[in-house]
């Protein structure tokens, strides 16, 4: 341990260092201090005093961070372990002749979560529609199209969603579409 001092004789300001090591953080801690003082005799074992309880301030200030940001990382966990990823039509994925409103009955969708469509690219593709067009097997541009075999789609509000496959008359004759409800978290 070692201590530099000085004193100022004409404003009576005590300024100097004052270093311990090791700390768990770094090899030596460092506490610059300034004391205004009106007492001759003052020692900078007061400095060494006025360090400490300044390293401690700061190693508080530092345990309340922490607890906080981890509080705030425990409150947003069960938005994250929870949303879930549906494989629309499970196993058969996303085809002709499914009855997807029989597979969505048994879901509870809720906002988070996502809808994977699953079929050979170039033979289905998927569009969300809304109610009318869904009723009605209406196709939107196809610049609106998902096309990649692998449509991941997530449900970012609560309400009803609709969608349908575009091609032919996938949607009209072969029932290849699906309406759910998502439910807010």
């Amino acid at each position: 341990m070692h201590n530099r001092y000085s004193r100022n004789r004409y404003t009576n300001l005590s300024v100097g260092e004052f270093s311990q090591g090791p700390a768990p953080w770094k090899n030596t801690l460092t506490c610059r201090y300034t004391l205004l003082s009106y007492d001759p005799t003052q020692r900078e074992e007061d400095a060494g005093k006025a360090c400490y309880i300044i390293t401690g301030s700061i190693m508080a200030i530092t345990c309340h961070i922490f607890l906080v940001l981890a509080i705030f990382n425990i409150m947003l966990l069960p938005t994250t372990i929870v949303a879930t990823q549906y494989v629309v039509g499970d196993n058969s994925g996303w085809t002709l002749d499914f009855d997807y409103q029989a597979w969505a009955s048994t879901k509870a969708f809720k906002v988070g979560d996502a809808l994977v469509f699953n079929y050979p690219k170039g033979i289905h593709n998927v569009f969300i529609v809304n109610n009318n067009s869904f009723a009605n097997c209406v196709i939107p541009s196809p610049s609106k199209a998902y096309t990649s075999g692998h449509d991941v789609i997530p449900l970012l509000a609560p309400g009803k969603e609709w969608f349908i496959c575009g091609v032919d008359d996938h949607c009209s004759e072969f029932n290849q579409k699906l309406a759910i409800n998502v439910k807010s978290r």
